[in-house]
């Protein structure tokens, strides 16, 4: 529903003459946005324009938060690297011309060379493996801050992570 310029005008003119609101508690703001609004209706002399301004920036912060929330359901979330398994568990997936065996709850054996960790989701990991020759498999333990753990050292001796730990094995079927 749209308002006129006249009705919101006299909202704004309501707001601007009555004592200011005391702020909410908020715990966690999350966006520039709500503390923009929250400011400007807290400031009893604001004027419509500024208010509007106000309203004008909140709508498009908003709009791009949900445009980025958007974006990243689209990816997926977190939880779908924990339910792969049992699913995917000795089976097959090629990335970027290279392709893995996977395993769940197995990983690539301790010991072997470590190239890099990285803060990313299991279909960019392997997709980061794929795109670095010298990468020759990775281990995955989502519950980790950087979840993807890439091998330089091709090593085709699987590891098991005990039954406390999450961890996919993603090797390539054959040395890169």
């Amino acid at each position: 529903m749209k308002l006129s310029i006249a009705i919101l005008t006299t909202i704004l003119s309501a707001l601007a003459s009555a004592a200011p609101p005391a702020a909410p508690a908020i715990a966690d703001a999350g966006t520039a946005s709500t503390n923009l609004l929250l400011t400007r209706q807290s400031t009893p002399n604001a004027t419509c324009a500024n208010e509007l301004d106000a309203l004008r920036t909140c709508q498009d912060n908003l709009a791009s938060d949900l445009a980025t929330c958007q974006t990243q359901a689209a990816a997926g979330s977190p939880f779908e690297d924990y339910t792969r398994c049992p699913r995917i568990h000795d089976q097959t997936t090629a990335v970027d011309g290279v392709t893995y065996r996977q395993r769940c709850n197995q990983g690539i054996a301790s010991g072997t060379t470590v190239l890099r960790s990285e803060d990313l989701r299991y279909d960019a990991c392997l997709a980061a493996c794929s795109a670095d020759r010298r990468c020759q498999g990775v281990n995955f333990w989502p519950a980790n801050d950087r979840p993807c753990l890439m091998f330089s050292q091709y090593n085709s001796n699987w590891g098991s992570a005990g039954s406390q730990y999450i961890v996919i094995g993603a090797l390539p079927t054959q040395r890169r």
